[in-house]
C-alpha cells in the first residue's frame, strides 16, 4: 500500500479512494491491495502456460471480433444508461 501511495499518478483520486474506505488500512488492503496482489501472481505463475492458453489464441480473437461496446449516456440525475451497441 505504500508504495501504491508513493508511486501513484493521481494521488488525489487515491486519497478519494482511502477517504471513502474510512481510511482503515485492513479495508484498504483488502478492497484496493489484495486484488493487485493476486493478479500478479495468478499472471506470473499461470499467465504464459500453454497448458492453459494454447488454444486460447483462436477463441479470443472469434470473441472478440464480435464484440460491440455499448453506448454510454446520462440518464436521469445524470446515472449512466446503457444504450444499444456501437458497430
Amino acid at each position: 500500500m505504500e508504495r501504491m501511495a508513493q508511486h501513484t499518478r493521481q494521488p488525489e483520486m487515491l486519497r478519494e479512494l482511502f477517504e471513502s474506505l474510512g481510511n482503515d488500512p485492513f479495508v484498504i488492503a483488502e478492497c484496493l491491495a489484495r486484488p493487485v496482489l493476486s493478479e500478479q501472481l495468478v499472471t506470473s505463475s499461470y499467465g504464459y502456460d500453454q497448458r492453459f492458453h494454447g488454444t486460447a489464441g483462436p477463441l479470443v480473437a472469434a470473441a472478440s471480433a464480435s464484440y460491440t461496446f455499448p453506448i454510454m449516456s446520462d440518464g436521469p440525475n445524470g446515472t449512466p444508461q446503457c444504450g444499444p451497441a456501437l458497430k
